[in-house]
């Protein structure tokens, strides 16, 4: 009698869907105003919850929405960049598992500009994927496993656009300009060439220029 073979199909991974924020602007400046005015004190916002297989979004808002199950979002501050992290975990360890809870870790002074950021679903905790802002170019940023470089604010004022309108159409637009002027820059070296290069970034707006010599400036280092 022969004998049969029955195989079966390798099942499919199922992957974990994108998890975003979505801030309306103005709230995430306002967000960011009390962080750094309360660095000790979680700012928490209610969001609905957008579920796709694709992305799972969680839209900010002040109120609950009735059509939706509400979630929780936090937000917590911290200035070291290895504090973001461990901000992150302990804050989603103390959620109830059944609830659908972003944390996102922002730093303030040394480690501005960090983003660290869990979500709690389903019983499982992913990494956050990105943030993305309800505004001109509704801008996303990717948060990830790493902290991801956002700067503080994400919008160009008018006064900015006036004075810094040459230079954003010189880098490809004000996202390359913004992050150009977020770094934080060292010349060593300010003699003829130094002082020149240094003049040139703060031209196009870097604003956290350190300027590294020795030598004490005398009339031959300026022609």
């Amino acid at each position: 009698m022969a004998s049969t073979k029955t195989s079966t199909a390798p099942t499919a991974r199922r992957e974990a869907p994108h998890s975003r924020l979505v801030f309306p602007l103005r709230t995430w400046a306002q967000a960011l105003g009390f962080l750094r005015r309360n660095p000790f004190s979680p700012r928490r916002f209610q969001a609905g919850i957008n579920r796709s297989p694709e992305v799972m979004e969680l839209l900010i808002a002040n109120i609950g929405a009735p059509w939706v199950p509400p979630a929780l979002v936090t937000l917590l501050a911290a200035e070291r960049v290895s504090e973001l992290r461990n901000r992150v975990l302990e804050a989603i360890a103390q959620s109830p598992a059944a609830a659908v809870q972003a944390v996102l870790a922002v730093g303030i002074g040394r480690g501005a500009g960090y983003l660290v950021g869990a979500l709690r679903a389903d019983g499982r905790v992913i990494p956050l994927g990105s943030l993305r802002l309800i505004g001109p170019g509704l801008p996303e940023f990717a948060i990830g496993a790493r902290p991801g470089i956002v700067p503080w604010r994400l919008a160009a004022t008018p006064q900015e656009n006036e004075v810094w309108s040459r230079s954003m159409g010189a880098l490809g637009g004000e996202r390359a300009w913004r992050r150009l002027s977020s770094l934080r820059t060292i010349v060593i070296g300010c003699g003829r060439s130094g002082s020149l290069a240094a003049a040139a970034l703060a031209r196009l707006g870097v604003r956290r220029l350190t300027l590294v010599d020795p030598d004490r400036l005398e009339a031959h280092n300026l022609g």
